[in-house]
């Protein structure tokens, strides 16, 4: 009877903490949720007026106008790299590529090469692997500031500043929790593959782009699609190596101040951050099962 008693309580406090904690979530989830609804409702509102009157409720008018407005009306000032500077509008549209070039070329190198560097940790063992993998481990614990400086002098003298090239080139790092993503994928595939390309003749590099690439790629693709998310909302890098080519991240980061044309009104403010976020949510709901079903706490599933 004891033990049953035992039993019981046990139940009953586990039932009360699941509830706790489903009290919390739902909380924290409609923190999340709220603003999004209300910035998404506030974005098709009219003019101050609108606004101002009815801040909380639904438009009285639906203005999808709103965001052709945005397309077309939407601009950055930038500064030249003249002697002086000289301004420069940029419109909408080449901002919406200039981040689609930033966010998929340093996804793709951020990417890259922890896969690279996970695989040669991975399948060759000697004493520079184990150093390797202490210097991704050292660098995720200590902060490195004060770089920027000596990355923009080394960058403007390889020509390399204010170009896609030197922002790709200057992301494609091994440092970071993803080699040891990519480290402990390789160490789940079996030798035996290797070995059986080996033995048709297959060198070094073959096996791994022909061989041990197609076998990851779920991975690769999860990480790279989190590294995309991650960098098109980032504005700083490109505030500062991309002067003359401002992404939309960067464009609506200067909204609060004079650099900005085209985008007067709160609503039309949120209209930009709309657009902003819609890309990242529709990619999400192409692919939350790679998401949730490749990357897991602690490691990876195949």
């Amino acid at each position: 009877m004891a033990t049953q008693e035992k039993t019981k309580m046990k139940i009953k406090s586990v039932n009360v903490l699941f509830i706790i904690l489903g009290v919390i979530l739902i909380v924290y989830s409609l923190t999340l949720i709220i603003p999004l609804v209300w910035g998404f409702m506030t974005s098709f509102k009219g003019d101050f007026s609108d606004f101002y009157k009815n801040k909380l409720g639904f438009p009285k008018e639906w203005l999808w106008e709103n965001y052709t407005n945005a397309f077309q009306g939407f601009e950055a000032k930038v500064w030249t790299l003249d002697n002086p500077p000289q301004p420069k509008w940029v419109p909408f549209g080449e901002m919406f590529v200039n981040s689609l070039l930033y966010a998929l070329g340093c996804s793709f190198f951020a990417t890259l090469i922890p896969c690279i560097t996970g695989y040669a940790m991975s399948k060759f063992r000697f004493k520079f692997s184990d150093i390797l993998y202490t210097v991704v481990l050292v660098t995720m614990a200590l902060p490195i500031v004060g770089s920027m400086p000596s990355q923009i002098s080394v960058m403007r003298t390889l020509g390399l500043f204010d170009t896609f090239i030197g922002i790709w080139i200057m992301n494609a790092s091994f440092a970071g929790q993803y080699t040891l993503v990519f480290f402990a994928t390789f160490r789940g595939v079996p030798d035996s593959y290797a070995e059986a390309a080996e033995i048709d003749g297959a060198n070094e590099f073959t096996i791994m782009l022909r061989v041990m690439m197609p076998l990851v790629v779920k991975t690769f693709l999860a990480v790279m699609l989190i590294q995309f998310v991650a960098y098109w909302n980032e504005y700083t890098s490109a505030m500062v190596y991309l002067k003359t080519h401002p992404t939309i991240a960067y464009g609506l980061w200067m909204l609060n101040n004079d650099s900005v044309r085209g985008m007067n009104g709160v609503p039309m403010k949120l209209t930009g951050c709309m657009i902003l976020f819609l890309p990242v949510f529709v990619l999400y709901l192409l692919f939350q099962d790679k998401l949730m079903g490749n990357i897991s706490m602690g490691g990876i599933k195949g």
